[in-house]
């Protein structure tokens, strides 16, 4: 779930991710103790979590902290057709991931994205670059 009021995103395990979440903080968290790096560039570091169930579906997750505070978090919605290679990949299902995006944040925010916030912003885009489709949940 994301908060509307708050930013907060509350995994279905009862872990909580505030808007900001300290990096130290997150490392010594269930689910920062699986995570993998994914970037370290001086002050910006991303990791990539264990799949993490949240409002009842299954999800990677990547956390971006700068200066050490959590900057965004990057969903990426994990389905039963993804396959196993680039071989499995098509442009068709990742913009079918990205309408399963929407139709997520449709169900737990209550409308299509995006969603400006006093606290940032949730969107959700296919990025034809690499071939991806994300929820981003940008803090200010």
């Amino acid at each position: 779930m994301i908060d509307k009021a708050t930013g907060e995103i509350t995994l279905d395990s009862g872990l909580r991710i505030p808007p900001r979440w300290r990096e130290e903080a997150f490392l010594s968290s269930s689910l920062g103790r699986g995570a993998v790096v994914l970037v370290a560039n001086g002050e910006s570091h991303t990791f990539k979590a264990q799949p993490t169930l949240i409002s009842a579906a299954m999800f990677w997750i990547a956390l971006t902290f700068h200066s050490a505070v959590l900057d965004r978090v990057s969903l990426e919605l994990i389905r039963e057709d993804d396959g196993t290679s680039w071989d499995d990949w098509s442009e068709e299902k990742e913009h079918q991931r990205r309408s399963d995006h929407d139709a997520w944040l449709t169900k737990v925010i209550g409308s299509p994205p995006p969603h400006t916030f006093p606290w940032g912003e949730v969107t959700s885009l296919y990025y034809p670059q690499d071939g991806s489709s994300s929820i981003t949940v940008s803090y200010l």
